[in-house]
């Protein structure tokens, strides 16, 4: 569990430093990718299951881990990281199977594959690979949002660099304009934090070294730090709103799970009062806005939550301001030192980062395995709705399930179930592969940050004058259709198979009323359930 929540927190890292430092971005990607695929391999290949089992049995966190590296997110999380090396793996055993036999090592038994890969191939065979590919869909459009957000972010603030530094405005002006703008950018989801801080840092930064400026370089530093903290503390508060809002909708509290014994263990955790570590590390190190939005839907305590979250002007904030302040200064020195300072800084703070997202990680594992049993017994009046919900649902949800298995669908159903993921990994390869390479190797999406400008020309790291032209023909808009034709084929077969569950529970509550003694001595309580559900079915799968 620790191994697949290092490799998640190493690949949110990357993101969360890629705007200060490109290669150190790049080298942690790429490490958390063949993290994430090597824990994976050695657990399915060298564990034994039986033994597993009995352990796990005897231990009070047991179920709770099985329950999670049995769970489809997590084999979804696997074949995503594995991606195209899937098809590849499975070649380079059938050549060694053949080797084997070739050179005696092995007596033939019919089969392609070698005994390790039989072993594999006899586990995925048991996987729910409709849910794992929807899954897989999931997690590519986040992939996807999170990175492809992530550059234009840059190139918006970059346009907002360049046109707040020709407005001549006094610092004053300066500071208020880009707090509003920071402010504005913390509230949207995809935007992560750590551009907003290098952004503030760049432009304020660049404001204090001018001549006509009324503050000098390091108390506008000071200043800027000061000014991202007040915005994330507001914007933590919106967040909360958006979250206590969206709360009330019985869907979005059965979405996030607030019945479950993980989203209570970190309820748990949330609700300590005080300076916890536990606490801290989720509010600092957890993504900025889903964070928040939990909050709201648990309707936690806001000052506790702030008080929780201020350690982020340590951890987060004060160390980006000060790399986005150092790509501006004036350098009276050698430069190679303000970027050695500039990468070291970036450095210490994805490491907290990641230390603290791992200890996150460790903690509600803790709380699980010393009050999982509790938090699972535990009836409260608030969440019997999510419970009720739960039940209506549970027909469609049995009936979506019969119409998606493997053995049930047509051809044409299976070859649109896996174009989607098929679409969604090899187009998430392309740009997790252009992520991690240089400017100059780029395919694309060109390098480009806040300091860049739009004007410039491409060997100066600009975009030559279109903001479009951050995307690297022709690939990268093949890639960027692929994406979204991947988009509209998940849509089609989502309805496709949404109409057929509706059909299936319609024929059901059909022979159910023809026949009202079926309804009551075979599915007792089934006519409530269906009265309920047929309206709402398509919602139903959606918010499970």
């Amino acid at each position: 569990i620790l191994g697949q929540a290092a490799a998640l927190t190493l690949m949110y890292s990357s993101i969360y430093v890629s705007g200060a430092n490109v290669s150190l971005a790049s080298a942690m990607l790429c490490l958390a990718l063949a993290e994430a695929a090597a824990v994976m391999g050695y657990f399915y290949l060298e564990v034994d299951h039986s033994t597993l089992q009995t352990m796990t049995a005897e231990h009070p966190l047991g179920a709770s881990i099985m329950k999670i590296l049995n769970s489809d997110w997590t084999r979804a999380v696997a074949v995503g990281a594995v991606n195209l090396f899937i098809p590849a793996m499975a070649l380079l055993d059938m050549l060694r199977q053949k080797i084997r036999l070739a050179t005696g090592r092995s007596e033939s038994d019919g089969h392609l594959l070698t005994p390790a890969g039989q072993k594999l191939a006899k586990e995925l065979s048991t996987w729910n690979w409709c849910s794992i590919c929807m899954k897989v869909n999931v997690l590519g459009m986040i992939f996807v949002a999170l990175l492809a957000g992530m550059k234009w972010t840059y190139v918006f603030l970059s346009w907002c660099n360049e046109v707040l530094a020709a407005t001549g405005l006094s610092f004053v002006a300066v500071v208020v304009l880009t707090f509003f703008i920071g402010l504005a950018m913390f509230m949207i989801p995809v935007v992560p934090g750590s551009a907003v801080y290098l952004f503030a840092g760049v432009v304020l930064g660049a404001q204090s070294q001018l001549e006509t400026s009324s503050v000098s370089y390091w108390p506008g530093v000071c200043i800027t730090c000061a000014m991202c903290s007040i915005a994330k503390m507001i914007a933590c508060v919106g967040q909360y709103l958006i979250g206590y809002l969206a709360g009330k909708s019985v869907h979005v509290q059965k979405f996030v799970g607030v019945d479950k014994v993980f989203t209570r263990a970190m309820e748990q955790i949330l609700t300590e009062r005080g300076f916890k570590l536990g606490k801290i590390c989720i509010l600092v190190a957890g993504p900025d806005f889903p964070v928040s939005m939990l909050c709201g839907i648990l309707k936690l305590n806001i000052p506790q939550m702030l008080l929780g979250t201020s350690p982020v002007i340590l951890v987060s904030i004060v160390p980006q301001v000060l790399v986005g302040a150092l790509k501006v200064v004036k350098q009276t020195g050698d430069p190679a030192v303000w970027d050695m300072v500039s990468t070291i800084v970036t450095g210490v703070a994805a490491a907290v980062q990641m230390g603290a997202m791992l200890f996150f990680s460790w903690k509600i594992m803790q709380t699980i395995e010393k009050d999982g049993p509790a938090l699972e017994k535990q009836d409260r009046p608030e969440h019997r709705a999510v419970a009720q919900l739960t039940r209506t649902q549970a027909d469609y949800d049995r009936k979506y399930e019969e119409v998606t298995r493997w053995s049930s669908m047509s051809s044409p159903q299976k070859i649109l179930l896996l174009s989607s993921p098929a679409l969604f990994l090899t187009n998430g390869f392309a740009l997790a592969t252009d992520f991690m390479l240089t400017a100059e190797e780029k395919i694309c999406f060109r390098s480009f940050n806040i300091v860049s400008r739009i004007q410039d020309p491409y060997e100066l790291g600009g975009l030559h004058g279109n903001a479009l032209n951050l995307i690297i023909a022709p690939l990268g808009w093949v890639v960027i259709g692929c994406l979204g034709l991947a988009v509209l084929l998940l849509q089609i077969f989502e309805k496709w198979m949404a109409g057929l569950a509706r059909a299936k529970l319609a024929q059901v509550h059909g022979i159910i009323e023809a026949n009202p003694d079926v309804g009551s001595q075979e599915h007792p309580g089934h006519m409530n359930s269906l009265t309920d559900v047929v309206p709402k079915a398509a919602t139903g799968h959606r918010a499970d």
